[in-house]
C-alpha cells in the first residue's frame, strides 16, 4: 500500500501505532483513542495530526468517526453543495462503496483569508480514489483546522465526479 509522505508520518507520532496510520483500515478503537488524545490537546493539537487522524477515520469507513473530527459549526463544501459533516459522511461512505482513499500529500498553508491571530491553520490534501466506482477520481481538499477540530473543508475535484 502507498504510504503518506514523511511530514505526515512525523505529525502523528504517538497518536496512532505506525502500522494503523499507514495501512488501511485502522481499527475503530485506535482511531477513537487518537481522537481522544487530540481532544485532550485542544488548541495545542498539531493541525497535520488532526487531518491524519481524520484520514484514519475515513479508512475505517465509519461515518460517525469521520464526523467526530469536525466542530459543531463545521461545513463541508463540495462544488455548490454545502453540508454539515454528520449528514455528509453517511452519504459519502455509501457513494464510495469499495473505493479507497489514497492521500498523495498534506501541506500546511497560511492563506490570506484567515484573520491574523485567529489560531486556525489550513492543511491542503491532494488525494485520489482507487478501486470501486470512484476509481481514478482525484481532488484537492482544503481543510481549516482550529485546535483539535476541522472547522471547514473545501473539496475541489480535478476529474469528473463519480
Amino acid at each position: 500500500m502507498n504510504r503518506p509522505s514523511t511530514p505526515t508520518r512525523a505529525a502523528v507520532a504517538g497518536l496512532l501505532p505506525d502500522d494503523l496510520v499507514f495501512n488501511a483500515p485502522p481499527t475503530r478503537a485506535a482511531v477513537l483513542a487518537a481522537q481522544q488524545t487530540l481532544r485532550m490537546q485542544g488548541a495545542a493539537a498539531d493541525p497535520l495530526a488532526v487531518v491524519q487522524v481524520h484520514i484514519a477515520a475515513v479508512h475505517t469507513g465509519d461515518p460517525v468517526l469521520m464526523a467526530a473530527d469536525y466542530s459543531d459549526q463545521a461545513r463541508i463544501t463540495r462544488g455548490a453543495v454545502v453540508e454539515i459533516p454528520a449528514q455528509y459522511f453517511p452519504r459519502a461512505v455509501q457513494r464510495l462503496g469499495t473505493s479507497q482513499l489514497l492521500v498523495h500529500s498534506l501541506q500546511r498553508s497560511t492563506p490570506a483569508r484567515l484573520q491574523a491571530g485567529c489560531g486556525a491553520v489550513v492543511v491542503v490534501m491532494q488525494w485520489e480514489l482507487r478501486g470501486g466506482q470512484g476509481h481514478g477520481t482525484r481532488g484537492t481538499d482544503t481543510l481549516t483546522i482550529d485546535g483539535d477540530r476541522i472547522v471547514d473543508q473545501q473539496v475541489v475535484l480535478h476529474t469528473p465526479d463519480y
